[in-house]
């Protein structure tokens, strides 16, 4: 289970996962992760300025920055099954992102959080570089 919560102007997520012993409930485990620490990971990810990475919880809800939209965190949702549909569908086909331009993408879910990790490249430069 995971919540995005706004504490003084800052956001972090609270992050709870159940204990069990056999069929019992004996506790959970609690975190609070600062989000600002998910972006600057997600930095280490965009290489040249046509790569963009963020995460999005299960709702499609931006967790982490977006780098051409200010202001994403908690407020920009993607719709996350059309994006997977797409990526799912063909890994050689672009589909368009969340600012309508035309990507090549992948993503990866984060385990037991309902995450998603997104990585995309934008398709122009991708057709520009394999160009004679």
């Amino acid at each position: 289970m995971s919540e995005v919560t706004k504490v003084n102007n800052k956001l972090y997520i609270d992050i709870a996962v159940p204990i069990f012993s056999e069929d019992n409930s004996i506790g959970a485990i609690c975190a609070r992760i600062d989000l600002e620490y998910l972006n600057d990971l997600m930095k280490s990810i965009e290489k040249d300025e046509t790569i963009e990475s963020f995460i999005v919880d299960k709702n499609g809800l931006f967790l982490t920055d977006s780098r051409h939209l200010p202001d994403a965190v908690g407020n920009l949702k993607i719709d996350l099954q059309r994006v997977k549909t797409s990526i799912d569908f063909s890994k050689t086909l672009a589909y368009k992102d969340y600012r309508g331009t035309d990507v090549y993408g992948c993503y990866f879910n984060v385990n037991d959080t309902g995450w998603t990790l997104i990585v995309q490249k934008d398709a122009d430069s991708v057709k520009n570089k394999i160009k004679p």
